[in-house]
C-alpha cells in the first residue's frame, strides 16, 4: 500500500515539514510520560482525487472489504497517516487535520467496536466516541487557536472571514450555526460531521469548567488504558453512571436530544 502512497503523495512545503516534526515530537514526548511507545508515523499528503485508489490499495493490503475513503478527510492505519488534500485546502487546515490524526495515533484508543444494525445491513459503530473523536476535536480546537493560527496567520484570517460569512448565512436560514474552528473544516468540505465536532468541543469545555484536570485525566486514560480515575472523578462530580453514559455515546446514537440533556447536565452554575 505504501508504495502506492509514495507515488501519489504531493510535495510538502518547508512550513509544513517543520510543523510536522514539531507535532511528532510533541505527541511522542507526551506519550513517553506514560511509558507509551509508538512507531514514528509515516505521513502522506494525498490529493483527494485519489481517494478511491487509496481505498482499493487498503483493501488489497488486507483491510476491511467494505472500506471506502471517498468522503474521508484523513485516516490513520497503524503507523501510516494519510491526509486527503482537497483543492484549495490551506496549510492551516492540513496541520489541523494532521494534529487530529496524530492524536489518534499516539494513544491506546478509547473506542470499542460494537455491532449496530441499520435498515440495510449490519455496520460497525464505536462506543467511547466521546472520549476519542470528541476529545481529539477539543484538543485540535485548542491547538489551532493557540498555536497554528500564529504560524499560518493569513490562512487563519481567511478562515475566520469564511466562518463569519457562513455563520450569517446559516442564521438567516434559521439553521444551527457551528461556533468552533474545527467544525468549519468539516463544513467547508460539505460533510455532516460539522455540528457533531462543534457539540463535542462545547461539551468537553463545559465539563472542564467543573473538573479543571479533565483533559489531563483523559490523556492519562487513553495512554495507560486505566479509566478508573476518570470514571471516579466524573461520577463524583456529576452523579453515578455519568461516565458510563458518556462512554456509550456512538456516532450513530448521538442526537440533538442527547445534546440538550448533556448540555443541561454539564452547564456550570451561574
Amino acid at each position: 500500500m505504501e508504495s502506492i502512497l509514495k507515488k501519489l503523495q504531493k510535495k510538502v512545503g518547508a512550513s509544513l515539514v517543520s510543523e510536522r516534526s514539531y507535532l511528532i515530537n510533541y505527541f511522542s514526548k507526551r506519550a513517553e510520560k506514560y511509558n507509551f511507545k509508538s512507531s514514528e508515523p509515516r505521513i502522506y499528503l494525498i490529493p483527494s482525487k485519489h481517494n478511491a485508489t487509496v481505498s482499493a490499495a487498503y483493501v488489497n493490503a488486507g483491510g476491511r472489504q467494505d472500506s471506502d475513503f471517498s468522503n474521508s478527510l484523513a485516516l490513520t492505519l497503524n503507523a501510516v497517516v494519510v491526509i486527503f488534500v482537497e483543492p484549495g485546502m490551506s496549510n492551516l487546515d492540513i496541520v489541523s487535520l494532521l494534529f487530529h490524526e496524530l492524536d489518534h495515533l499516539y494513544c491506546l484508543k478509547s473506542i470499542v467496536p460494537i455491532p449496530v444494525k441499520n435498515k440495510n445491513n449490519e455496520i460497525r459503530s464505536y462506543q467511547g466516541y466521546f472520549f476519542e473523536e470528541g476529545f481529539v476535536s477539543k484538543e485540535e480546537e485548542f491547538y489551532v487557536t493557540h498555536r497554528a493560527k500564529l504560524l499560518f496567520k493569513d490562512d487563519y484570517i481567511l478562515k475566520t472571514q469564511k466562518m463569519a460569512a457562513l455563520r450569517k448565512e446559516l442564521e438567516e436560514k434559521s439553521l444551527p450555526s457551528p461556533k468552533t474552528y474545527v467544525s468549519y473544516i468539516f463544513t467547508d468540505l460539505g460533510t455532516r460531521m460539522s455540528l457533531v465536532a462543534d457539540n463535542f468541543v462545547r461539551l468537553h469545555s463545559l465539563i472542564e469548567c467543573k473538573i479543571p484536570s479533565w483533559m489531563d485525566l483523559i490523556i492519562e486514560a487513553r495512554l495507560t488504558g486505566d479509566w478508573k480515575n476518570l470514571e471516579t472523578q466524573t461520577d463524583e462530580q456529576f452523579g453515578g453512571g455519568t461516565f458510563k453514559m458518556l462512554f456509550q455515546i456512538t456516532r450513530e446514537n448521538y442526537s440533538e436530544n442527547m445534546l440538550k440533556e448533556l448540555l443541561n447536565k454539564f452547564s456550570h452554575d451561574e
